[in-house]
C-alpha cells in the first residue's frame, strides 16, 4: 500500500470519525465500491431510521441561500464558478467564513502567514462543505444512508486524484493511480 492511498485512508478515517482501518483489512479493499460497503458497515446504526438525502445536494442550497442574503443583487450561484472571480475584495477569505457561518457551516481553518488565497469553484468548496460538515447536514436522529457514504468516499478520492470520472468498480492502483 503506497503512500497516496494511506493519506486517503486516514482521511475516511477522520471524517467518519469511526477509528483506524486496520491494515489487514486496508489491503484487500481495491475499489471505492469495497471502501463504500465497508465504511456503511461501520458507521449505520440499525436502530436509527435512514436519513436517504443528498449530503451534496443540501450543502448546495444552503451554501446558495447564504451567498444570495451575502451578496449584491442579481447574484448567480452557479457549481463552475471560480471563487476567486465571486470573491474578488481583499476581505474574500472574511466574506467567505461570514458565509459559511450563516450556512451553519464552520469556517475555513486559519492559514499560517496571513494568507488570504481562496482558490476553486464553487463545486470545490461544495465538496469541502459535505466533508467537513457532514454532521450538520444529516438529519439529527438519523443514521447514514449508503448514498451518502458514497458521496463522502468519492469526494475524498477526487480531491486527492483531481480525476472527476471513475466508476465506483474503479481499480484504486490501476484506474485511479492510487497505490
Amino acid at each position: 500500500m503506497g503512500l497516496d492511498l494511506v493519506e486517503v485512508i486516514m482521511t475516511w478515517e477522520e471524517v467518519f470519525d469511526f477509528g483506524e482501518i486496520p491494515e489487514s483489512d486496508a489491503v484487500i479493499l481495491k475499489t471505492p465500491a469495497e471502501v463504500i460497503d465497508y465504511i456503511y458497515t461501520r458507521v449505520r446504526k440499525d436502530n436509527l431510521p435512514v436519513d436517504t438525502g443528498s449530503l451534496t445536494l443540501r450543502a448546495f442550497y444552503r451554501l446558495r441561500a447564504a451567498f444570495r442574503h451575502e451578496m449584491p443583487p442579481g447574484f448567480k450561484f452557479e457549481p463552475r464558478s471560480k471563487l476567486s472571480a465571486i470573491l474578488s475584495s481583499k476581505e474574500k477569505r472574511s466574506l467567505l467564513n461570514t458565509i459559511l457561518e450563516s450556512a451553519g457551516f464552520a469556517p475555513l481553518p486559519k492559514l499560517p502567514f496571513g494568507l488570504q488565497f481562496i482558490s476553486g469553484r464553487m463545486v470545490d468548496l461544495i465538496a469541502q462543505v459535505v466533508v467537513k460538515n457532514h454532521k450538520t447536514l444529516r438529519k439529527p436522529g438519523y443514521t447514514w444512508s449508503k448514498e451518502q457514504v458514497r458521496e463522502v468516499v468519492r469526494i475524498v478520492i477526487i480531491a486527492k486524484t483531481r480525476l472527476r470520472n471513475f466508476s465506483d468498480n474503479a481499480s484504486f492502483r490501476k484506474d485511479l493511480n492510487l497505490a
